[in-house]
C-alpha cells in the first residue's frame, strides 16, 4: 500500500521541492467509483449564524442541550452510529433562530441557502454524515493506490496522501491514532503556506519549514522539539474555532477540525489488517452480524466508513487514549517535547466525564467554540473537579478569549 510513496517524489529522505512540500506531486487523480454517494452541502457558514441565533434565544448551555432534538430531526436513527440523515424536506427544524440564520446568510453575506442545504449543511457540519465511498477528487493530484473505503474517509478528512503516509511512517501502526492529529496539524499549515505572500508568512506566524522537515524526516527524533509545540499549539487553536463552509483541498466542503483528525485515523484503521472477519462489507456499510453497534464497544471493531463523524470520533477518543497509555512513561519512544502535547489532547479534547459537561462537549466536538464558551462559563464559577483537566483547559480558554476581544 506504501509502496507508490516511498518510492515518489515526496518519499521521506527524498530532495523535496516546494510544489511536493505544498501537496502538488505528480500522480493519478484520487476518483471513486461505486458506492453510496454522499452530497457534501454547498459552502457558507450557515451552522455557527444558527448557533448564534439560537443562543441569542435560549442562552448558551440550552442552546447545547438542544443537541438530542436536533439529532432526532436529522437522522433517521439517532441511536445507531450508522443512521443515515433523515428525508430532509420533510423534516422541519423550525423555529425562529432558524429563519433568522436564512435571512442572515441571503442580506448579510450574499450566500443564500434553501431549506434543504442549510439542513443538510448542519448534518454535514455537526458530524452526522458517514464516509462511504462517493466523494470524488478535485483537481487535486495524488498518488495512491488503496482500498476506496481508505480513499473514502481520507478525502472527507481533506488531508494528502503524502502527509497521510508520512504521519504514520514517523509514528508507527501501533500509535495511528497520534499519526491522525499531526497529520491534519500538517495539513492545515500546507494550506495555510500560499495563501499568504513569502514576506509575510514569518509575521503571521507561518512556519513553512516546519512542512519541510516533517515531510522529510525519517523519525520522530528528526523533527526539532519546537515544531512538535508550533503543531500541537497550532491544532489546537484551529480546534478551538469554527471553519465551517470553507473547501478542502480535494474540493469539498470542510468538515470540522476535530472530526477531520478522527476520519484521519479511520482511514489508517481501515489500511491494517482486522483479527476475524472485518466489520465492513465489500461497499462499506457494516455487517451487522460482525461491526459494533456502538463507538465505544471495546470487544468488537466499528465499521468506521459506515459511522458518521461523531461516531468514529467518540471511538477516535477511545483508541486515542488507548494508544497514548501504551507508553505512558515515554520510555524513549516519544521525544520529550511531545509530552506536554499528548496530555493536552487526551485531556482537553477527550471529553472525560470528570470534566463539567464531559459528555456535552464530546457532541460538540466539532464545535469547540461554542463549548469553550461553555468552559469558561464554569472555570470562572470554579466548577473543575479534575485539576489536571482545569490546568490544561485554562490555556484553550485564555486563547479563546484573547480571541474574542481581538474580534
Amino acid at each position: 500500500m506504501f509502496d507508490k510513496f516511498r518510492d515518489g517524489p515526496c518519499r521521506p529522505g527524498a530532495t523535496i521541492v516546494l510544489a511536493c512540500a505544498l501537496g502538488v506531486a505528480p500522480g493519478e487523480t484520487l476518483g471513486l467509483a461505486g458506492g453510496l454517494t454522499v452530497h457534501a452541502p454547498p459552502p457558507g457558514d450557515f451552522t455557527a449564524i444558527w448557533m448564534e441565533e439560537r443562543i441569542k434565544a435560549n442562552g448558551l448551555a440550552a442552546a447545547m442541550r438542544d443537541d438530542d432534538s436536533v439529532v432526532s430531526s436529522l437522522l433517521v436513527d439517532p441511536s445507531s452510529p450508522y443512521s443515515a440523515v433523515a428525508d430532509l424536506p420533510k423534516r422541519r427544524l423550525g423555529g425562529a433562530p432558524w429563519g433568522k440564520a436564512l435571512r442572515q446568510m441571503k442580506d448579510e453575506f450574499d450566500a443564500p441557502m434553501t431549506d434543504d442545504e442549510a439542513k443538510r449543511a448542519v448534518a454535514w457540519d455537526l458530524g452526522l454524515t458517514n464516509a462511504l465511498p462517493g466523494l470524488s477528487a478535485g483537481d487535486q493530484p495524488v498518488a495512491f493506490a488503496g482500498d476506496t473505503l481508505v480513499q473514502a474517509s481520507l478525502i472527507k478528512a481533506g488531508v494528502s496522501v503524502d502527509i497521510f503516509l508520512q504521519s504514520l511512517s514517523l509514528f508507527g501502526k501501533r500509535h495511528y491514532a497520534v499519526a491522525a492529529y499531526y497529520a491534519v496539524a500538517v495539513q492545515v499549515l500546507r494550506d495555510r503556506i500560499p495563501a499568504l505572500p513569502a514576506a509575510r508568512r514569518r509575521a503571521s506566524g507561518v512556519r513553512e519549514m516546519a512542512v519541510f522537515r516533517f515531510l522529510l524526516a525519517d523519525g520522530l527524533m528528526d523533527i526539532v522539539g519546537s515544531d512538535w509545540s508550533y503543531l500541537s499549539h497550532m491544532l489546537e487553536s484551529e480546534m478551538s474555532g469554527w471553519h465551517a463552509g470553507r473547501v478542502t483541498i480535494h474540493g469539498h466542503r470542510e468538515i470540522p477540525v476535530a472530526f477531520r483528525v478522527a476520519r484521519v485515523a479511520a482511514a489508517y484503521r481501515q489500511s491494517l489488517p482486522y483479527e476475524g472477519h472485518p466489520p465492513c462489507n465489500a461497499n462499506g456499510t457494516g455487517d451487522r452480524a460482525v461491526a459494533a453497534s456502538r463507538p465505544y464497544d471495546a470487544t468488537r471493531e466499528l465499521c468506521l466508513p459506515h459511522a458518521t463523524d461523531r461516531a468514529v470520533h467518540a471511538w477516535y477518543r477511545r483508541v486515542l487514549e488507548a494508544q497514548v497509555a501504551q507508553d505512558e512513561s515515554h520510555h524513549g519512544l516519544w521525544p520529550i517535547e511531545l509530552a506536554p502535547a499528548l496530555v493536552s489532547l487526551t485531556y482537553a479534547r477527550s471529553g472525560r466525564e470528570t470534566m463539567p459537561h464531559g459528555e456535552l462537549f464530546a457532541r460538540h466536538a466539532g464545535h469547540t467554540e461554542t463549548a469553550d464558551r461553555l468552559l469558561i462559563e464554569d472555570r470562572m464559577r470554579g466548577a473543575f473537579s479534575d485539576e489536571d483537566a482545569a490546568e490544561v483547559l485554562d490555556s484553550h480558554i485564555a486563547a479563546h478569549m484573547c480571541k474574542e476581544r481581538g474580534r
